[in-house]
């Protein structure tokens, strides 16, 4: 076990973990209000992860964790059929982040922290942590349908796909789905 974990569950009180992983993330997000295709141009991560052991292999990781949460918040639907059972069940059947989703501006720098004494070398996770700094990308989703609605973008749901952009387009509208695709 490890040492210094006490978490009381009826309180909700202590320390349920050892040490944190604290991150940054802006994204800037690019919509195409016809289509609704989604294009990220530039993101820029900041993340703590105290002394990295090897840098080269921490900002591997970092930028899979990141494109993983890509996915997860702008492209991996789950969609199931009337009777429950799901449809999106394998790369055949949803997008998953493909090496074009990555944004060509892609910025990535780690805070300079050895103060985490506690832990082998300093070290903090390094895998994980980024996936969840991509909701940055669902949040610059949100932030450009604003500019075409507030309504568009208070009914944004995860995740951003270029369906979802869509949906929320024609509800401010006011024109059916298919006039607004193949509208000119």
């Amino acid at each position: 076990a490890t040492p210094g974990i006490d978490f009381n569950r009826e309180s909700g009180r202590g320390t349920p973990f050892f040490y944190y992983t604290q991150g940054a993330a802006v994204v800037e997000a690019a919509i195409d209000r016809f289509t609704g295709e989604l294009t990220i141009p530039r993101a820029d991560l900041l993340i703590d992860i105290g002394r990295p052991i090897n840098p080269g292999v921490d900002r591997g990781q970092i930028i899979g964790g990141f494109i993983q949460g890509l996915g997860w918040t702008t492209a991996e639907a789950l969609i199931y059929n009337d009777r429950g059972a799901l449809l999106s069940h394998s790369p055949t059947t949803y997008k998953i982040p493909a090496i074009t989703d990555v944004p060509p501006d892609f910025r990535v720098a780690l805070l300079d922290n050895n103060d985490n004494v506690q832990n082998i070398r300093r070290s903090k996770a390094v895998g994980e942590p980024p996936l969840m700094l991509a909701i940055a990308a669902w949040a610059a989703v949100k932030n450009a349908l604003s500019y075409v609605s507030p309504e568009a973008a208070a009914s944004l749901t995860l995740p951003a796909t270029g369906e979802e952009i869509l949906r929320c387009l024609t509800l401010t509208q006011k024109v059916p789905l298919r006039s607004l695709a193949t509208s000119r």
